[in-house]
């Protein structure tokens, strides 16, 4: 297997998930991580006396993406933020060597803007903490 390095990715977010725009100044992508609870299910009659699991619910969990400062950016977080409906997000890689288009990662997001304190001379970033709703879906690139 080879390493693939990250170079540039396309981050977005959308009301309804077909009206995308992009998420200006975006430091990092942050593609969810899917955590798995495992139930229990040992019975009287498992096998060697070893603990017997099911598999539980799915948790993405919690996901910070920082970007450059600046009040246009905050004003659409804090509008995402007092919206009834949770916001969609994607993230498209550049393609590899194999690919004419790269794999895209898409999910929706409660999101809660926040400013972290700098230090002078620092630049000045908007952390959207996204607490992720449902399923993270991944469409690989096409050949």
């Amino acid at each position: 297997m080879t390493a693939f390095p990250l170079i540039s990715a396309t981050v977005e977010w959308s009301d309804d998930g077909t009206v995308w725009a992009a998420i200006p100044g975006a430091e990092n992508a942050v593609i969810p991580e899917v955590d798995q609870d495992f139930k229990e299910a040992t019975r009287l009659d498992s096998p060697n006396g070893f603990k017997e699991y099911s598999k539980g619910l799915k948790d993405a969990g919690t996901i910070s993406l920082m970007c450059d400062y600046s009040k246009e950016l905050y004003a659409a977080a804090v509008a995402k933020n007092n919206s009834a409906t949770p916001t969609y997000f994607r993230i498209t890689l550049e393609p590899d060597a194999s690919q004419s288009t790269g794999d895209v990662f898409s999910w929706q997001a409660w999101v809660t803007p926040s400013v972290p304190g700098k230090k002078p001379g620092e630049d000045l970033m908007i952390e959207l903490k996204q607490r992720v709703t449902g399923d993270v879906s991944w469409n690989q690139g096409a050949a």
